[in-house]
């Protein structure tokens, strides 16, 4: 062989090597996982510690801008439709599909990554099992029925259990749940719970009643307020909570499910009182709910039973067998406050068959949960004397009074009490509690904050008079001024 070939062949034997090297590196670049033994030794810390998961996105575009110019793509189909060599379409199909195919893979993984963070976020509660104190309560719910109940819910491998630390700054500390179930306690045990806290940052407080915001104070007797933005959560019967845990609800049903023979209700006998009312709390501070009863009797033929009427249930029937007589109920709350409609209301219409004669939170409220033209409300009419006419007059007409049971025939009423209305009580409600902070709490970047402010209109500022006529006005109590005096507490740094 000459020289000159020679040189021809080592001319042409490094550029093929150089070509080698090239496409090598090449296709390392666009897979950081092929590690040939001719570059692994050059590249693996370089390039691959520069390609980071933040930059993948990128390398696929320039991957994609490559291949796309490769094969001849345009933006314009018309121009692509015009082809001089139509032989070179599948070619461009198939690198279409490749760049499709490539970047459907790339958008699935970005969606199973922000799917692991969300899973991922409880990261900050890594506990099989959530301990929750209660700090204040009715001392015979701290005693006798909620110390050491735990609970086992569908849907999720954690437990839930609760445990008395009444006023107990210390244990309260390092439950995961801090529950006030009767106000927050005093200014000063507050403030050490509030310190101990920062030593387990994760804690959430949670603020539950099942009585009215004026029976319920935040603090005592409203002696001073705080920022209660403190407070992570509530858990109550008020439609703003976290949880909404009512009394009761209507259950509206699918079409067909009901009919007119299932919800006949139970014949009415022929007597005399057309209303029952049955309560042993006569003495109220907020409205003289009792001496509003009593003088309707005497415009209205009604029977009252308990503490406060002069009649007793006897032993050996149910309040609920008696009260179905009637063909009204008086159900007025001892208080008026944004949406505290109890059980009074919901036995009415579930248990007693009976339509419902309300006072206590506003009509909107009423309507928004109860079922259509199921109640009558007390302060649409101008007058003792006129709501007495209406209620009669409903009473004698058959056709009239059924209106007031049509909702029977398109759903019913579920009666919830003690199973759903505290997060303690029973393993339904405890559960509820248990798949509201799966759900949201221990959130990286969503801190959760009670939406409702214990002192603003929500809660004890919707505690006015239980009326706007005079008729009933004239029946206030402390409900005149309780605005008035919640305004003028002081704000305490807690």
């Amino acid at each position: 062989m000459g020289i000159t070939s020679k040189l021809k062949h080592i001319f042409a034997t490094g550029v093929f090597a150089l070509l080698v090297m090239t496409g090598y590196l090449l296709m390392y670049k666009w897979n950081p996982s092929f590690h040939s033994p001719l570059v692994v030794g050059t590249v693996r810390g370089g390039w691959q510690n520069h390609e980071r998961h933040n930059e993948r996105r990128t390398a696929i575009e320039r991957k994609v801008t490559s291949e796309l110019k490769n094969a001849n793509l345009t933006e314009n189909t018309e121009e692509t439709s015009r082809d001089p060599h139509p032989e070179k379409v599948p070619v461009i199909s198939a690198a279409k599909e490749k760049v499709k195919s490539e970047m459907d893979n790339r958008k699935l993984e970005d969606n199973i990554k922000v799917a692991d963070d969300l899973t991922t976020e409880w990261d900050m509660f890594d506990s099989d099992h959530v301990d929750v104190a209660l700090f204040t309560c009715r001392r015979t719910w701290g005693s006798m029925r909620v110390v050491y109940r735990s609970a086992k819910c569908p849907g999720t491998k954690r437990t839930i259990s609760f445990r008395n630390a009444l006023g107990n700054v210390t244990a309260a500390s390092t439950a995961d749940v801090v529950i006030f179930a009767r106000g927050v306690g005093s200014l000063n045990k507050l403030s050490q719970l509030k310190e101990l806290r920062k030593k387990n940052p994760h804690q959430m407080w949670l603020y539950t009643t099942t009585e009215s915001a004026y029976q319920t104070a935040f603090v005592p007797r409203f002696s001073f307020r705080f920022d209660a933005t403190i407070l992570n959560m509530s858990f109550c019967y008020h439609s703003k909570a976290e949880v909404v845990a009512p009394y009761g609800a209507y259950i509206e049903g699918l079409e067909g499910e009901y009919d007119k023979a299932s919800t006949q209700i139970t014949p009415k006998p022929v007597i005399p009182t057309l209303a029952g009312w049955a309560s042993s709390h006569c003495d109220h501070k907020f409205w003289n709910r009792t001496g509003f009863v009593r003088d309707l009797s005497k415009y209205l033929p009604m029977d009252l039973f308990g503490a406060c009427g002069s009649h007793l249930i006897p032993r050996n029937e149910s309040g609920s067998e008696i009260l179905k007589n009637y063909k009204f109920y008086i159900a007025f709350e001892n208080s008026c406050c944004s949406y505290y409609i109890t059980e009074k209301f919901w036995k009415a219409l579930g248990e007693y068959e009976s339509v419902p004669i309300v006072i206590g939170s506003s009509k909107s409220e009423y309507e928004s949960v109860a079922p259509p033209n199921s109640f009558v409300y007390a302060d649409d009419f101008d007058s003792m004397e006129d709501l007495a006419s209406y209620i009669k007059k409903v009473a004698n007409d058959e056709a009239l009074y059924n209106k007031f049971h049509e909702w029977r025939k398109y759903g019913r009423v579920e009666i919830y009490l003690e199973r759903r209305v505290s997060p303690f009580f029973e393993d339904e409600s405890r559960c509820q509690l248990l798949n509201y902070l799966e759900k949201n709490a221990w959130r990286k970047n969503h801190p959760i904050q009670m939406k409702i402010d214990p002192f603003g209109p929500d809660w004890a500022g919707s505690c006015i008079s239980c009326g706007n006529h005079n008729w009933i006005k004239d029946y206030d109590l402390e409900s005149k001024n309780f605005t008035k005096h919640l305004n003028s507490i002081q704000m305490i740094e807690v």
